[in-house]
């Protein structure tokens, strides 16, 4: 036991890499200012009950901490998180030596899987509170003119949940990616690329309900007036179905896990002679 939680602390300080970091910045800048840009569009139309007036309460901030971390900005974070503890042992030539003292590959991808969504539901929580503070700011700074939506309690913890399936669908695609492109940059391309590239796709009527992308948009519930403000990511597929949708996202995490795992197979620092 004393070894697993040695262990577990060393590839949580692994963390302190320069890709993790910047991708923690970026995540938080993108739901800060979509949040901002949010908040004036709704002063604008003098819509009391626009999404981005959430942020003004602190279950509202929650809520909306959730669906950032369940989207875009949880994706740029998980990306970089996986490229700290994971790419870079691959580019470093770390992992082969790891395998040596720890030969099992399933428990090592565990610990690290393990280790990265509990790094993205601490940036949730951190960016509830950098949500709730711009949230109270931008409330007192819009005065009388801005009224305070905000959604209950349980609604914004059940989001909450709901975002850690998300992530965990981040961390295996992101573990992939650092298993078949060996390197940071790699891990980070390869787990926001194909996202982004697919993404034009979810205006092709047929293909909606085949996309990750609505999947996700249909379990989280993103509406269509949220879209840009408290998530980053495409809106609510009229075809979505939240169960069904959650149970094909439950599937691509155990598919990505298991190629993920059988890809690493290969990998040793001593080879038999031929």
């Amino acid at each position: 036991m004393t070894a697993f939680v040695w262990r577990t602390v060393g590839d949580l300080r692994k963390a302190v890499h320069p890709a993790a970091l910047v991708a923690c910045l970026t995540a938080i800048g993108m739901s800060v200012v979509a949040t901002t840009l949010g908040y004036r569009e709704a002063l604008r139309t003098m819509d009391g009950e626009h999404p981005a007036l959430w942020v003004s309460t602190p279950e509202g901030a929650l809520m909306a901490a959730g669906l950032h971390g369940g989207t875009g900005a949880g994706l740029v974070l998980v990306a970089g998180v996986v490229a700290a503890l994971f790419g870079a042992e691959y580019e470093a030539g770390t992992w082969a030596s790891l395998l040596l003292t720890q030969p099992r590959r399933r428990a090592l991808l565990a610990r690290k899987a393990a280790c990265s969504l509990g790094l993205g539901l601490g940036f949730i929580l951190i960016l509830w509170l950098v949500l709730l503070v711009s949230g109270r700011a931008l409330h007192a700074w819009a005065g009388p003119d801005a009224t305070a939506f905000s959604p209950s309690w349980g609604a914004a913890v059940g989001t909450l949940l709901r975002a850690l399936l998300a992530q965990m669908l981040f961390v295996a695609l992101a573990l992939l990616a650092a298993v078949l492109t060996r390197s940071v940059v790699g891990t980070v391309l390869g787990s926001v690329g194909p996202v982004i590239a697919l993404a034009p796709l979810a205006t092709v009527w047929g293909l909606v309900p085949f996309l990750p992308h609505a999947w996700l948009a249909g379990w989280l519930h993103l509406t269509n007036e949220a879209q840009w403000t408290a998530f980053i990511w495409t809106s609510l597929p009229s075809v979505a179905d939240p169960l069904l949708n959650g149970s094909e996202l439950l599937a691509l995490v155990a598919v990505s896990l298991a190629v993920a795992l059988a890809a690493t197979r290969g990998d040793r620092l001593l080879r038999p002679t031929e």
